[in-house]
């Protein structure tokens, strides 16, 4: 709006110093031809003038623009036109790849260029076809090819090589390749999945990264939890420190109470855990660990026992803690029976205790005898 008000007042200004001029001094100019002539005023010859360099100039441009159009409307559909062997050639690829026919897929992806427009997306899956045949060499090629495509192109292939590093067994290179490689979710999830496959699950208890959703970090949680109750068994102290550190939901996950349990060596730092999984849901692992808890009297494990055999009769775990119960209660006829039982329901542990019971005893022969039925 300014630029309109500034061009219309400098108009008018200028035709009121012509007006002016022309006024004062018209003076005069004759075109003649043959019976023709033209006769106007000197200034009036001149806007003239003017007014008509500026139409010429405008045509000129006009004209200019249109050339060009033209010319760019050419170029587009020579463009087109060698576009699509290159795209027959891609989905020709994708076809082969997906069909498992990785040299034939290799085939068409070569025959496309960065330039051709697809931005070395063609090499990506080159590369990953080149892995699926063992080809190396040609399989850092493709990686290196699509390493110069555009910027996009360019940053997924981290992610890219670093999934292949995995799936080949691989993590500490998948590490190397995502170290630089800025934070996503599924950078993330891949380095998690790295940390779990070297056993470092360090770098993965109670550090949740800022781009996971917490219900997908507690699964590789879980995972590094179970890993470290495996590793570290008989050392109380890491056990305990791992266990404190998992969240609120992994504390009260049934699987990780049992691997926490088991690892211990003072079964009494788990018991409370235990006891409030036993009361909300029925397991057979934790009836297992109930075996072991120093909370309960032997009264009251006794009475527990007894009401959960009403409604689990078939339960091995539940045997072998009837069994280990009145172990402690120096009633080894009830022991050898319970630990039978949980034998014969498929308790490699009950079978185990009920050897241990006839060795007590002094029972050599069926000792052997059991030993022998377990080989």
């Amino acid at each position: 709006m300014k630029f309109l008000l500034s061009l219309f007042i400098l108009v008018l200004s200028f035709a009121v110093f012509m007006g002016v001029i022309i006024e004062r001094d018209p003076g005069l100019v004759l075109f003649t031809y043959e019976d023709y002539f033209f006769q106007t005023s000197i200034w009036v010859f001149f806007c003239l003038y003017i007014l008509s360099f500026c139409l010429f100039y405008i045509l000129i441009r006009f004209t200019r623009a249109f050339l060009l159009s033209l010319t760019s409307s050419r170029k587009w559909l020579f463009q087109r036109n060698q576009e699509i062997p290159h795209l027959s050639a891609m989905s020709s690829g994708l076809i082969a790849f997906l069909e498992g026919n990785y040299v034939t897929a290799i085939d068409y992806f070569e025959k496309i260029s960065v330039a051709d427009g697809f931005d070395g997306v063609n090499y990506l899956f080159a590369a990953k076809a080149a892995e699926r045949l063992g080809a190396i060499d040609d399989r850092e090629k493709f990686l290196k090819l699509a390493y110069q495509g555009t910027g996009d192109i360019s940053r997924v292939t981290h992610i890219v090589e670093a999934q292949m590093a995995l799936d080949r067994g691989d993590p500490h290179l998948a590490l190397d390749i995502l170290d630089d490689y800025p934070a996503t979710s599924y950078s993330e999830k891949l380095r998690l999945s790295s940390f779990l496959e070297t056993k470092d699950w360090n770098s993965i208890v109670g550090k949740i990264p800022l781009k996971v959703e917490t219900e997908d970090y507690l699964k590789y949680e879980k995972k590094a939890a179970l890993i470290a109750f495996e590793n570290s068994r008989k050392n109380d102290s890491i056990l305990k420190n791992v266990f404190d550190a998992l969240d609120e939901v992994l504390r009260n996950d049934q699987e990780v109470v049992v691997a926490y349990f088991r690892g211990l060596t003072e079964k009494s730092n788990c018991e409370v855990s235990i006891a409030s999984l036993l009361e909300d849901k029925w397991n057979e692992n934790l009836v297992f660990c109930y075996a072991y808890s120093k909370k309960d009297s032997l009264e009251t494990k006794k009475i527990k026992l007894h009401d959960w055999e009403i409604s689990y009769p078939t339960s091995p775990g539940l045997h072998f803690c009837k069994g280990v119960l009145y172990e402690e209660m120096d009633n080894y006829e009830m022991a050898e029976q319970s630990y039978k039982k949980g034998r014969d329901l498929g308790s490699v542990l009950a079978g185990e205790k009920l050897i241990e019971i006839y060795v007590k005893n002094g029972n050599l022969k069926k000792a052997r005898e059991e030993i022998l039925k377990k080989q």
